[in-house]
């Protein structure tokens, strides 16, 4: 008969059998304010860190690109660094703003002062930085928004935009009128605190180079506002995108900042961190996998964090039960492999699994590419990656002219797996009680040119 009692124990926190109160591998950036991960465990990075600093403490303004592949921390450095300047008393929202395709020109000024708007209310003090009348009218235009949101607007932030349902133009604000109000708000700030404002915007790989391009050239004006120092989050396409539009690359105030992968070392002191910060108190911290799982992780994703973590999460879920796991390399390959099979490849015939371990192992690849690698014809290649992307194996990663790229998705990567041995391995002096054993051809750091 299933108790009360066996079902508290099938609920309980898997992490405690670990000693740590959340999970270690979680891959949500580190937040300006508060959030479970301990901004400590922000490791490396000091020269990109000191740049953008620097930027900041340069009085008049900034526009700062930061661009890396996906998942190598980009978010979470921007955040730490808005943190540092918070604590010096430069006002920033609480939250980056999460940039989307569908937006207009206005929907972009909306979303950045309701993100302002939002912080004044929750940070004591901030509301006394302005007027009166400007902070009405910025409660105004937040209820607009919620009014809308009653009527099918456009998402913005959790509100909506402030759109005609018909046709999608402003129904209570000119551009103009956003523009200044924004001025406004920033003039008053500064005014009164002698510091100056961030303002944050993550995810322009999103966006198609043609809305880049709309959103960059309509609002040049808008980032040259004085006192605000414009972050801008996203990949080299987008760099790439932006330099081609001369009239925004000039105002610029720097060459991109560019993230690279953490080193081995890097990645495992990150764990270290996170595991001791979390930890419970009087439990023992026992370390979920050993050195020649991370090592394998760390070549499969070419050191990429987050794949990393969500790796090392999976598997040790999938191989946890009422006791903790040490999972070495062969353990990983197993329980890795077992879950893409299981998940995505099971459902795929023997012609869509070549194809899909060509996408894999090309790292990006064509339709013709393709064609040609797996001897396939072109109609059904194209036929089997439409498959591929229904199952979510594959993505389109980007365009050139009419060539199509294609990329596996990160956990599709699992299927190269394959156990390993055991490795030689040497003791890493890290000042606590769980730290690695890194291999022999421990990777150094990698450092970024200024």
């Amino acid at each position: 008969m299933y108790t009360e009692q066996q079902n508290n124990r099938n609920f309980a926190n898997i992490w405690e059998l670990y000693g740590v109160k959340f999970n270690p591998f979680a891959t949500s950036p580190l937040l300006v304010k508060g959030g479970v991960l301990p901004v400590e465990s922000f490791v490396g990075r000091k020269g990109e860190m000191s740049r953008l600093i620097k930027q900041f403490r340069s009085f008049g303004g900034s526009r700062c690109l930061i661009v890396g592949e996906v998942g190598v921390g980009k978010t979470t450095f921007a955040n730490v660094a808005r943190r540092t300047a918070i604590a010096n008393g430069y006002f920033s929202p609480l939250k980056e703003i999460g940039v989307q395709e569908n937006w207009s020109v206005n929907d972009f000024i909306i979303n950045t002062l309701y993100a302002i708007y939002s912080t004044i209310n929750l940070e004591e003090g901030w509301k006394k930085r302005i007027s009166n009348t400007t902070y009405d009218k910025l409660k105004n235009l937040v209820e607009l928004a919620s009014h809308e949101m009653h009527f099918g607007g456009v998402g913005v932030l959790g509100m909506t935009a402030l759109v005609n349902q018909e046709r999608r133009t402003p129904t209570h604000f000119s551009y103009m009128a956003l523009y200044d109000l924004f001025d406004k708000v920033i003039s008053e700030i500064h005014k009164s605190t002698g510091k100056e404002v961030i303002i944050h915007y993550n995810n322009l790989e999103r966006l198609t180079d043609e809305v880049i391009r709309m959103i960059f050239n309509d609002l040049r004006d808008f980032f040259q506002i004085p006192h605000v120092h414009f972050i801008f989050i996203g990949n080299l396409i987008v760099h790439g995108v932006l330099q081609s539009m001369p009239r925004f690359a000039s105002i610029l105030s720097d060459t991109p900042i560019l993230l690279k992968e953490l080193s081995l070392e890097q990645v495992n002191e990150v764990i270290n961190i996170r595991m001791k910060k979390l930890r419970i108190e009087d439990l023992e911290i026992v370390r979920p996998f050993d050195d020649s799982a991370l090592e394998m992780l760390y070549d499969l994703y070419g050191g990429n964090i987050r794949d990393i973590l969500n790796s090392l999460e999976t598997a040790v879920l999938y191989l946890t039960e009422e006791r903790p796991v040490t999972i070495d390399s062969n353990m990983l390959a197993m329980a890795l492999r077992e879950s893409v099979e299981k998940r995505y490849l099971s459902a795929l015939n023997s012609k869509a699994r070549e194809l899909l371990e060509a996408v894999v192992r090309s790292g990006e690849i064509t339709n013709k590419e393709l064609s040609v690698v797996t001897n396939t014809a072109a109609p059904n290649v194209s036929n089997y990656l439409k498959e591929l992307q229904n199952e979510g194996c594959i993505y389109l990663k980007r365009r050139e002219g009419k060539d199509k790229y294609w990329a596996a998705d990160a956990k599709i990567k699992w299927m190269l797996l394959e156990p390993i041995g055991e490795k030689r391995s040497k003791t890493v002096k890290s000042g606590n009680s769980f730290s690695m054993r890194l291999p022999r051809n421990k990777r150094s750091g990698l450092n970024i040119s200024e």
